[in-house]
């Protein structure tokens, strides 16, 4: 970016340069160490954002599973339907099911 200022005095405009990104070896590897740290930063984060469900089979095993079972699958969501922001929830919830429901656990 190109800034001219014209002083008061004089009838030559001055020019400033404003650089918004270093040129150099060493601006790179600042980019590069930057970039580095952002998606370092990011990707637990994205990672985060599973769901835990409690699932029972056809034969009436239940389970903690990391993604939504199908319908089409023949098995049942038992306990939150929205599912658990953690195994562990999940996981407690299948221990808290009442007795009976569950013929077994797997997994």
């Amino acid at each position: 970016m190109v800034l001219l200022m014209v002083p008061l005095t004089s009838r030559t405009p001055k020019v400033h340069r404003f650089t918004l990104i270093e040129k150099g070896r060493n601006s790179v590897k600042k980019t590069l160490v930057v970039l580095i740290a952002l998606i370092s930063v990011a990707t637990p984060a994205l990672a985060a954002g599973g769901k835990f469900y409690v699932e029972m089979d056809t034969v009436g095993n239940c389970s903690v599973v990391d993604s939504k079972p199908g319908a089409s699958a023949g098995m049942t969501i038992l306990g939150n339907k929205d599912g658990y922001t953690s195994k562990e929830d999940a996981t407690k919830a299948l221990k808290g099911l009442p007795k009976g429901k569950c013929k077994g656990v797997v997994g």
